[in-house]
Parts: C-alpha cells; sequence; structure tokens
C-alpha cells in the first residue's frame, strides 16, 4: 500500500505520540509496508535508504550543500534541518557514521520520523516527494 508522502515500499512503525521513541516492540526491526501509520511513525532505513540528515542547514560546507541540494531525491524538513533521502544498493553494508565538518549525520541502519509526525511542535513534512534516487558513490564512500 503507497502512504501518501512516503516513498512506494517504505517499511513503517508507530512510534510514540509527540516522540522519536517506538511504541514498542522491537521498533524499526519490525517495520512493515502493510503498517498504515497513525500519529508518529518512523521508516525503517536498513538495507533500503540512506539518509543525510543535516541539522543545521546554515553550517553545509558550499561543495556539499550543492551537490545535496541540487539532488532530485525525495525530502522532508525536520524539526532542525532536512533528510535527503536515497536508495541503496542491495547488499548494501554500511554503517552509521558522522560528516566531516558538517553538523549532521549519514544514517544507513535505524530509521527516521516519518512525515506528518509531531515532534516538540515541529511537523515533519515533506519538501520533494521524488522517487528517492540511488545514492551516489561519494554518500556511499562516507
Amino acid at each position: 500500500m503507497q502512504i501518501k508522502g512516503l516513498p512506494e515500499g517504505s517499511r513503517t512503525f508507530p512510534l510514540l505520540a509527540g516522540t522519536k521513541r517506538p511504541a514498542g516492540g522491537r521498533g524499526h526491526l519490525d517495520a512493515s509496508v502493510r503498517h498504515v501509520p497513525e500519529g508518529n511513525y518512523g521508516v525503517a532505513l536498513d538495507g533500503q535508504f540512506l539518509v543525510v540528515d543535516i541539522d543545521d542547514p546554515d553550517r553545509v560546507p558550499e561543495d556539499f550543500h550543492e551537490r545535496l541540494y541540487n539532488s532530485p531525491t525525495w525530502t522532508q524538513n525536520t524539526r532542525r534541518g532536512v533528510h535527503f533521502l536515497f536508495t541503496v544498493p542491495e547488499g548494501f553494508k554500511g554503517t552509521n557514521a558522522q560528516i566531516p565538518g558538517l553538523a549532521g549525520d549519514l544514517k544507513v541502519n535505524g530509521y527516521i520520523v516519518g512525515p506528518g509526525s509531531e515532534v516538540e511542535g515541529h511537523i515533519y513534512t515533506v519538501r520533494d516527494m521524488s522517487r528517492p534516487q540511488p545514492a551516489p558513490k561519494w554518500l556511499l564512500d562516507l
């Protein structure tokens, strides 16, 4: 089932109301394409997506800014910044990492808060509903 605002095939799971914390079970490990979100929910990344999580858009180096902000990929506003979502190659086994010189990080394991969820009075909103693009090599190498 396609969920409005989410890339096709996204696996979701419930979060506690008003938070980023899983509502029970094993969180993103229990995520399913059959879960229809109500209230806050998470979107599992594991083996499917890579997200560049920018916490302070004003502190993004110029070269990095150009490559990210000119990528026609699924993007959402968070309570502090932006998520850029990319697909990963089948079998990709990366790890989450801090990006040197950037106020943010790279996530390939775990989850992100889904659009429409509210955390600390901020509603996560989709800013670009484009299909997530394959992660460029320069991101995979990070």
